[in-house]
């Protein structure tokens, strides 16, 4: 196993994959149930943020459960460098997450400058830190999901990006790491007050892009 690797697994452990997929799973639903009882986004119009809001609805779940105690990881959802949006930085032992939609299990995101910027601290020198003014040296990782149509998860993965170009440092497949597990993982049904909560933000963030102010 090579190093990366090696980090990767330290930070983001099989004992957590259970607990990340329910998160995940739980994000969809949320974000499924409040656009359904949105005024503005039940139509043509939230069908076409439906994969951005999915994305926000599996952040805030896997927000939830970290501060609940069910994920081991230190959690904060940060406004993105560009753009509207927000993204959680999901910090473990000496990797700093962030959550990313791609086509396929061994696919990388679309390029963006922000995602450059992040896989930036992928170095080939161990040490070099990201944070400057910190003693850690943090690794870039990306939670990466794909979804069908119906919100069931396609496929679920830890990567570290090399810092240029398109190889993975490391890779884990969450789904099949855990696929020994016995426990069946449905989607709850969302907390009414998260859900409002949650709702609520988005119209916000949607209506205030809409007329062309920050989020």
């Amino acid at each position: 196993m090579n190093e990366f690797q090696a980090q990767l697994d330290r930070a983001y452990p099989a004992s957590t994959d259970l607990a990340i997929v329910q998160a995940v799973s739980d994000g969809v639903a949320l974000a499924d149930a409040s656009m359904a009882t949105s005024k503005l986004l039940s139509g043509l119009f939230g069908l076409d943020l439906r994969g951005h809001i999915r994305r926000a609805g599996i952040q805030t779940s896997i927000h939830e459960a970290c501060k609940s105690g069910r994920l081991p990881f230190a959690s904060s959802l940060e406004r993105m460098p560009t753009g509207g949006w927000h993204w959680i930085e999901l910090v473990s032992g000496s990797v700093i997450a962030h959550v990313h939609r791609t086509d396929g299990e061994t696919l990388f995101p679309v390029d963006t400058p922000t995602r450059q910027n992040e896989r930036y601290s992928n170095q080939g020198d161990l040490f070099s830190p990201v944070h400057t003014g910190e003693d850690i040296a943090y690794r870039c990782a990306w939670l990466m999901f794909g979804l069908r149509e119906t919100g069931q998860l396609n496929h679920l993965c830890w990567g570290m990006p090399a810092a240029e170009r398109d190889v993975w440092l490391a890779r884990t497949n969450i789904l099949r790491r855990a696929a020994d597990s016995s426990e069946l993982l449905a989607p709850r049904t969302p907390a009414p007050k998260l859900m409002l909560r949650f709702r609520d933000a988005i119209e916000a963030a949607v209506s205030a892009v809409s007329d062309g102010r920050a989020a």
